[in-house]
């Protein structure tokens, strides 16, 4: 089988875990979702609404570096939702994955905001916003992935085309 390292990056609420629950559903890759290996201290810290210092976003980007070489072992078509968003993180990622593909999900701005006004779970609307201003453009060659619209066909097809491959 042919190894498959899909980073799958961008905006909290862009649509980042759906992506990747498709490429798992329709291609048939492991997902794992880096938020599952944030520490405790930064999800506190995110809870209260409070951004997250450099030194700590590094040092857990160092971390999730690690966890992948793991997963990597044991799992050969593997995506990563992660939202990566300093360029530098993703050029990490590219050093130490040079096989990796890198995709940017994008939601256009309305169903963003509909989407995280909507959440209990995760990042509230005003967290993202914040951390927004964070987002540096990516240097690293990619494919941009738009999840504005709902529905699992039009998503199945844009994966197709930057797969090469028709769904499993």
């Amino acid at each position: 089988m042919v190894r498959s390292l899909l980073i799958l990056f961008g905006l909290p609420g862009a649509g980042k875990s759906y992506v990747g629950r498709a490429l798992r559903d329709a291609f048939g890759y492991h997902l794992h979702e880096a938020d599952d290996d944030i520490p405790e201290d930064y999800r506190r810290l995110v809870a209260a609404g409070q951004v997250v210092s450099e030194e700590r976003r590094d040092a857990y980007h160092r971390l999730l570096l690690d966890r992948l070489e793991g997963l990597r072992a044991n799992h050969p078509r593997l995506a990563v939702a992660v939202p990566l968003l300093r360029d530098r993180h993703r050029r990490w990622l590219a050093e130490r994955f040079p096989e990796a593909r890198f995709a940017l999900v994008q939601c256009a701005p309305g169903p963003w905001a509909a989407r995280l006004a909507g959440r209990t779970h995760t990042v509230s609307l005003d967290y993202a916003r914040a951390v927004s201003a964070l987002y540096e453009p990516p240097t690293l060659p990619h494919v941009v992935v738009d999840d504005s619209a709902e529905g699992d066909e039009a998503l199945r097809a844009q994966l197709a085309r930057w797969l090469g491959q028709p769904p499993a």
